[in-house]
């Protein structure tokens, strides 16, 4: 079954803009409607998903889609990524302006300090059996690591999950069914977030730590507010990208970028390419020849002191 294509939007062609290291979304200007909610009078110093370069006309709408990046076959374990029933409250269309007052969520990309720690993290959930093949060589090598894990795929293998949480990995809110959230009310954010973490905890007896990714690394100040409405108050994002979702990258091209990591690092990696499961050993591998040691994204945290 194919992952559909997000809706058409009418309006001037696309402009491609650059959302996060490692992944990429599509701005759509469209006149009639300003998308920027406005924080208050916070002024957030982090990267947004737009550029402040980006010079738009004040009268256009800007509103990121980016397109569904779905698991190649060739590339993959298992069942494609498949849309959720609840998608549909997703609209892939400008967002009228919504004040959202309130602190922002603390974003990570790296945690600074002089110990030589890595935390590996992954991401997703959509093939099972790639899921297993991980969680043997995690437990395998003695390798604490996190998971941001979609609920909704969470429903095809609980137990997997279960036997996950019970071995003691951490696990964090990716949101239900991986959305993009920047063209999302912060109403919508917070109802996704909040049954990701529910729907987990009915299937597995687990609860979630209360940290959260966004999907695709997509953000602004909007998702940051809303995601720290809905309970966390720490975004993981990511310093070091595997690439493991282009199934064009070698073997040997995903353990070079998987292994550039430096003190403090946090490594994306993928529930569902094959290549992941099979690089997974090597990456372990280099990093402790060179000293390093493991940790996970709580561990991380609390030896940068926060």
């Amino acid at each position: 079954m194919k992952t559909p294509a997000p809706p058409s939007m009418s309006g001037p062609p696309a402009v491609v803009l650059p959302i996060h290291r490692g992944h990429r979304g599509v701005a759509r200007l469209g006149a009639g409607t300003l998308a920027i909610v406005l924080i208050g009078s916070v002024v957030h110093a982090s990267a947004t998903s737009v550029s402040a370069r980006s010079a738009l006309p004040p009268q256009h709408a800007v509103v990121l889609a980016a397109a569904i990046i779905g698991p190649s076959p060739a590339g993959s374990i298992g069942q494609a990524r498949l849309p959720d029933p609840d998608a549909a409250m997703f609209e892939a269309a400008a967002i009228p302006v919504q004040p959202v007052l309130g602190p922002l969520a603390r974003l990570v990309y790296r945690v600074h300090t002089t110990q030589k720690l890595i935390a590996l993290t992954f991401d997703d959930g959509w093939s099972p059996p790639a899921g297993r093949l991980i969680l043997d060589t995690l437990i395998q090598q003695q390798v604490p690591a996190t998971f941001f894990v979609n609920a909704m795929y969470v429903r095809w293998d609980p137990t997997l999950w279960k036997q996950i949480a019970a071995a003691g990995f951490v696990i964090g809110n990716h949101t239900y069914d991986h959305r993009f959230l920047t063209n999302a009310s912060p109403t919508t954010v917070i109802a996704d977030i909040q049954k990701d973490a529910r729907v987990f905890e009915e299937l597995t007896g687990y609860s979630m730590a209360p940290i959260f990714r966004p999907p695709y690394g997509a953000r602004n100040r909007a998702v940051d507010a809303a995601v720290q409405l809905a309970g966390y108050p720490t975004e993981i994002l990511w310093d070091t990208v595997t690439g493991d979702t282009n199934v064009r990258n070698s073997d040997a091209r995903l353990i070079a970028n998987a292994t550039a990591g430096r003190a403090g690092s946090i490594v994306l990696m993928h529930i569902g390419p094959a290549s992941t499961p099979r690089i997974l050993a090597a990456v372990i591998a280099s990093y402790r020849a060179r000293g390093f040691t493991f940790v996970t994204i709580p561990q991380l945290l609390a030896a940068g002191g926060s």
